[in-house]
């Protein structure tokens, strides 16, 4: 008989691009939004799983890269329960990430400090299927996830 996890540590990896050549950006002030997506690839009944703020900020230089890792560990009885009686013998499930960022971006001559803009811009990127559990890892790695904003969606959300 198995038993409900009284806490699952969510561990994510978050790499940030910037293909332009004309501007740095300065990402802060991150908000992570796991939501299960038990009809996947369809939203219906889309439900919360966890929801976390990641203390991190960082410069994005012009045609650079960034990865930013981030652990959680998340003990909602209620939640784990649902998710043990829909996944539990699967080992894994697929997710939607949402990822909202603050960023303002740099000047583009002198300085490559990525110093921001005196005005921040909110944004969310969309990012599923993510697999979710305790094999994910594994398959991460080789699958990557594009995350995407709400205008480079087929459909709404």
């Amino acid at each position: 008989m198995q038993q409900v996890a009284e806490s699952v540590n969510l561990t994510f990896a978050l790499q940030a691009y910037n293909p332009s050549g004309r501007m740095n950006i300065r990402f802060s002030n991150f908000s992570i939004r796991v939501t299960d997506m038990p009809h996947f690839p369809s939203f219906a009944e889309m439900r919360d799983i966890a929801m976390f703020t990641v203390l991190a900020q960082f410069p994005l230089k012009k045609q650079g890269t960034h990865k930013l890792w981030s652990k959680y560990s998340h003990g909602d009885a209620k939640t784990l329960s649902c998710v043990a009686s829909a996944y539990g013998a699967e080992g894994t499930f697929k997710a939607m990430v949402l990822v909202n960022a603050s960023f303002g971006f740099g000047s583009s001559s002198g300085s490559d400090s990525g110093t921001p803009a005196t005005i921040n811009n909110v944004i969310t990127y969309y990012c599923w299927p993510v697999l979710v559990g305790w094999t994910a890892a594994l398959d991460s790695h080789d699958n990557p996830v594009t995350c995407t904003t709400a205008k480079e969606l087929s459909v709404d959300v």
